[in-house]
Protein backbone atom coordinates (compact mmCIF):
# COMPACT_ATOMS: atom_id res chain seq x y z
CA UNK A 1 0.00 0.00 0.00
CA UNK A 2 2.99 2.33 0.71
CA UNK A 3 3.90 1.41 -2.76
CA UNK A 4 0.37 2.21 -4.25
CA UNK A 5 -0.31 5.48 -2.19
CA UNK A 6 3.40 6.98 -3.11
CA UNK A 7 4.35 7.01 0.74
CA UNK A 8 7.86 5.75 -0.08
CA UNK A 9 8.88 8.91 -2.62
CA UNK A 10 11.18 6.07 -4.68
CA UNK A 11 7.49 4.69 -6.36
CA UNK A 12 6.36 7.76 -7.25
CA UNK A 13 5.84 8.34 -11.03
CA UNK A 14 6.02 10.95 -13.81
CA UNK A 15 5.32 10.21 -17.58
CA UNK A 16 3.32 9.94 -20.95
CA UNK A 17 1.46 7.58 -22.58
CA UNK A 18 -0.46 8.29 -25.77
CA UNK A 19 -2.00 11.35 -25.68
CA UNK A 20 -1.51 11.18 -21.63
CA UNK A 21 1.10 13.19 -19.41
CA UNK A 22 0.76 13.08 -15.83
CA UNK A 23 3.34 14.85 -13.16
CA UNK A 24 6.47 15.59 -13.94
CA UNK A 25 10.31 14.73 -12.92
CA UNK A 26 10.37 17.41 -10.71
CA UNK A 27 7.24 16.44 -9.04
CA UNK A 28 6.23 12.74 -9.31
CA UNK A 29 3.00 11.47 -7.80
CA UNK A 30 1.31 8.30 -6.37
CA UNK A 31 0.21 5.19 -8.56
CA UNK A 32 -3.05 5.80 -6.64
CA UNK A 33 -3.40 9.26 -8.39
CA UNK A 34 -2.14 7.97 -11.52
CA UNK A 35 -5.06 5.76 -12.03
CA UNK A 36 -7.02 8.29 -11.01
CA UNK A 37 -5.77 10.59 -13.83
CA UNK A 38 -5.60 8.12 -16.70
CA UNK A 39 -9.13 6.57 -15.48
CA UNK A 40 -10.86 10.08 -15.36
CA UNK A 41 -9.00 11.69 -18.83
CA UNK A 42 -10.91 8.52 -20.36
CA UNK A 43 -13.86 9.32 -19.01
CA UNK A 44 -13.73 12.81 -20.29
CA UNK A 45 -12.92 11.62 -23.92
CA UNK A 46 -16.36 9.77 -23.41
CA UNK A 47 -13.60 6.69 -24.39
CA UNK A 48 -15.03 4.70 -21.30
CA UNK A 49 -18.44 3.21 -20.29
CA UNK A 50 -17.94 1.61 -17.15
CA UNK A 51 -19.62 1.73 -13.17
CA UNK A 52 -18.21 4.39 -11.28
CA UNK A 53 -16.42 2.09 -9.10
CA UNK A 54 -14.77 0.01 -11.43
CA UNK A 55 -11.52 2.00 -10.74
CA UNK A 56 -11.76 1.78 -7.14
CA UNK A 57 -11.57 -1.61 -7.80
CA UNK A 58 -8.85 -1.46 -10.49
CA UNK A 59 -7.16 0.01 -7.18
CA UNK A 60 -7.63 -2.66 -5.38
CA UNK A 61 -6.76 -5.37 -8.12
CA UNK A 62 -3.10 -3.67 -8.66
CA UNK A 63 -2.69 -4.11 -4.99
CA UNK A 64 -3.69 -8.25 -5.76
CA UNK A 65 -1.96 -8.50 -8.90
CA UNK A 66 1.25 -6.89 -8.38
CA UNK A 67 1.45 -5.10 -5.15
CA UNK A 68 2.31 -2.14 -7.20
CA UNK A 69 5.57 -3.43 -8.34
CA UNK A 70 6.46 -1.85 -11.95
CA UNK A 71 8.40 -5.29 -12.84
CA UNK A 72 6.08 -7.94 -11.48
CA UNK A 73 6.38 -11.14 -13.60
CA UNK A 74 4.91 -14.40 -13.33
CA UNK A 75 5.63 -17.73 -14.51
CA UNK A 76 2.74 -17.24 -17.01
CA UNK A 77 4.26 -14.34 -18.46
CA UNK A 78 1.92 -12.13 -17.46
CA UNK A 79 3.72 -8.85 -16.35
CA UNK A 80 3.54 -5.02 -14.76
CA UNK A 81 1.33 -3.72 -12.61
CA UNK A 82 -1.59 -5.37 -13.81
CA UNK A 83 -0.06 -8.28 -15.00
CA UNK A 84 -1.37 -8.33 -18.19
CA UNK A 85 -0.39 -10.93 -20.71
CA UNK A 86 1.29 -10.36 -23.95
CA UNK A 87 -1.61 -11.32 -26.22
CA UNK A 88 -4.28 -8.78 -24.29
CA UNK A 89 -0.76 -5.92 -23.53
CA UNK A 90 -0.71 -6.83 -27.93
CA UNK A 91 -4.24 -6.08 -28.01
CA UNK A 92 -4.48 -2.58 -26.78
CA UNK A 93 -1.59 -1.84 -30.10
CA UNK A 94 1.70 -1.76 -26.62
CA UNK A 95 4.76 -2.51 -27.89
CA UNK A 96 7.18 -4.56 -26.07
CA UNK A 97 9.34 -2.10 -24.87
CA UNK A 98 6.62 -0.35 -23.37
CA UNK A 99 5.24 -3.78 -21.67
CA UNK A 100 6.08 -2.02 -18.21
CA UNK A 101 4.71 1.53 -18.52
CA UNK A 102 2.40 1.82 -15.69
CA UNK A 103 0.70 4.42 -17.59
CA UNK A 104 0.15 2.05 -20.14
CA UNK A 105 -0.65 -0.83 -18.44
CA UNK A 106 -4.17 1.29 -16.35
CA UNK A 107 -4.92 2.66 -19.88
CA UNK A 108 -5.30 -1.19 -20.92
CA UNK A 109 -6.39 -2.34 -18.60
CA UNK A 110 -9.49 0.09 -18.75
CA UNK A 111 -9.80 -0.41 -22.07
CA UNK A 112 -10.32 -3.77 -21.37
CA UNK A 113 -12.77 -3.91 -19.06
CA UNK A 114 -15.05 -1.29 -21.33
CA UNK A 115 -14.68 -4.00 -23.91
CA UNK A 116 -15.75 -6.69 -21.19
CA UNK A 117 -18.80 -4.73 -20.11
CA UNK A 118 -19.68 -4.00 -23.84
CA UNK A 119 -19.42 -7.75 -24.41
CA UNK A 120 -21.25 -8.93 -21.32
CA UNK A 121 -23.95 -5.84 -20.43
CA UNK A 122 -26.64 -7.46 -22.86
CA UNK A 123 -26.56 -10.31 -20.55
CA UNK A 124 -26.27 -8.98 -17.30
CA UNK A 125 -29.64 -6.35 -18.47
CA UNK A 126 -31.42 -9.79 -19.31
CA UNK A 127 -30.54 -11.65 -16.20
CA UNK A 128 -30.36 -8.82 -13.74
CA UNK A 129 -31.92 -6.04 -15.16
CA UNK A 130 -34.70 -5.56 -12.42
CA UNK A 131 -32.69 -5.28 -10.00
CA UNK A 132 -32.24 -1.89 -8.05
CA UNK A 133 -29.69 0.51 -9.77
CA UNK A 134 -27.35 0.72 -6.80
CA UNK A 135 -26.86 -3.36 -6.68
CA UNK A 136 -26.81 -3.92 -10.35
CA UNK A 137 -23.98 -1.56 -10.66
CA UNK A 138 -22.01 -3.00 -7.69
CA UNK A 139 -23.22 -6.21 -9.21
CA UNK A 140 -21.99 -5.60 -12.51
CA UNK A 141 -18.57 -4.32 -11.43
CA UNK A 142 -17.66 -7.34 -9.50
CA UNK A 143 -18.30 -9.43 -12.22
CA UNK A 144 -15.94 -7.60 -14.55
CA UNK A 145 -13.53 -8.46 -12.03
CA UNK A 146 -13.95 -11.54 -12.38
CA UNK A 147 -13.87 -11.51 -16.14
CA UNK A 148 -10.98 -9.87 -15.67
CA UNK A 149 -9.31 -12.79 -14.10
CA UNK A 150 -11.34 -15.65 -15.55
CA UNK A 151 -12.09 -14.28 -19.22
CA UNK A 152 -15.49 -12.64 -20.62
CA UNK A 153 -16.57 -15.63 -21.88
CA UNK A 154 -16.64 -17.80 -18.74
CA UNK A 155 -18.82 -14.88 -16.95
CA UNK A 156 -21.09 -14.94 -20.19
CA UNK A 157 -22.03 -18.49 -19.58
CA UNK A 158 -22.34 -17.84 -15.68
CA UNK A 159 -25.55 -15.65 -17.26
CA UNK A 160 -26.56 -17.75 -20.38
CA UNK A 161 -25.83 -21.27 -19.87
CA UNK A 162 -28.30 -23.88 -19.04
CA UNK A 163 -26.50 -25.29 -16.64
CA UNK A 164 -23.91 -22.55 -15.30
CA UNK A 165 -26.38 -20.03 -15.10
CA UNK A 166 -28.86 -21.64 -13.07
CA UNK A 167 -26.71 -20.10 -10.13
CA UNK A 168 -27.56 -17.32 -11.40
CA UNK A 169 -31.35 -17.69 -12.57
CA UNK A 170 -32.15 -18.75 -8.22
CA UNK A 171 -30.17 -15.45 -7.25
CA UNK A 172 -32.19 -13.00 -9.73
CA UNK A 173 -34.96 -14.49 -8.42
CA UNK A 174 -34.35 -14.24 -4.64
CA UNK A 175 -32.40 -11.04 -5.08
CA UNK A 176 -33.41 -9.17 -2.53
CA UNK A 177 -32.12 -12.44 0.39
CA UNK A 178 -28.43 -10.73 -1.02
CA UNK A 179 -25.61 -8.55 -1.62
CA UNK A 180 -24.33 -7.79 -4.69
CA UNK A 181 -21.42 -9.77 -3.21
CA UNK A 182 -23.25 -12.46 -2.39
CA UNK A 183 -24.45 -13.32 -6.00
CA UNK A 184 -21.00 -13.02 -7.54
CA UNK A 185 -19.35 -14.98 -5.15
CA UNK A 186 -21.76 -17.59 -4.96
CA UNK A 187 -22.57 -17.55 -8.58
CA UNK A 188 -18.96 -19.07 -8.88
CA UNK A 189 -19.45 -21.22 -5.43
CA UNK A 190 -22.17 -22.80 -6.81
CA UNK A 191 -20.05 -23.74 -10.17
CA UNK A 192 -17.06 -24.95 -8.73
CA UNK A 193 -15.75 -27.80 -11.02
CA UNK A 194 -17.02 -26.15 -13.98
CA UNK A 195 -15.53 -25.14 -17.20
CA UNK A 196 -12.19 -24.53 -15.05
CA UNK A 197 -13.80 -22.13 -12.48
CA UNK A 198 -11.37 -23.48 -9.20
CA UNK A 199 -10.70 -21.89 -5.81
CA UNK A 200 -8.93 -19.03 -7.80
CA UNK A 201 -11.86 -18.36 -9.55
CA UNK A 202 -13.38 -17.78 -6.05
CA UNK A 203 -11.40 -16.21 -4.13
CA UNK A 204 -9.73 -13.59 -6.80
CA UNK A 205 -13.03 -11.30 -6.27
CA UNK A 206 -13.11 -11.31 -2.83
CA UNK A 207 -9.49 -10.70 -2.37
CA UNK A 208 -9.84 -7.13 -4.36
CA UNK A 209 -12.71 -6.98 -2.44
CA UNK A 210 -10.43 -6.83 0.82
CA UNK A 211 -7.95 -5.54 -0.30
CA UNK A 212 -10.38 -2.21 -1.92
CA UNK A 213 -11.45 -2.16 1.37
CA UNK A 214 -8.58 -1.98 3.21
CA UNK A 215 -6.93 0.65 0.92
CA UNK A 216 -9.94 2.71 1.44
CA UNK A 217 -9.53 2.49 5.65
CA UNK A 218 -6.10 3.73 4.77
CA UNK A 219 -5.30 6.94 6.61
CA UNK A 220 -2.96 8.17 3.99
CA UNK A 221 -6.27 8.04 1.60
CA UNK A 222 -7.63 11.09 1.94
CA UNK A 223 -9.68 11.59 -1.53
CA UNK A 224 -12.51 9.91 0.35
CA UNK A 225 -14.90 10.44 -2.87
CA UNK A 226 -12.93 8.03 -4.52
CA UNK A 227 -14.10 5.15 -2.11
CA UNK A 228 -17.56 5.85 -3.25
CA UNK A 229 -18.69 2.06 -2.05
CA UNK A 230 -18.83 3.58 1.34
Amino acid sequence: MARYLGTLPSERIWGAWDDLNFASSGQPESLHNALRYVAQTRQDQNRLDLPRELPLYLAGQILIESGGQARAHSVANARGILQLSPSALSDCRIKPRNYWHRLAQIDCALRLMNQNARNLEPAFAERFGHLPETKQQRLFTLLLIQAYHGGAGRVEALLTDDALAKPAAYFAEHHDRFTAGDIAFGMVFHNLGRDRLGLASLYYVADVQLATEALCRSPRLNTTDFCVWK
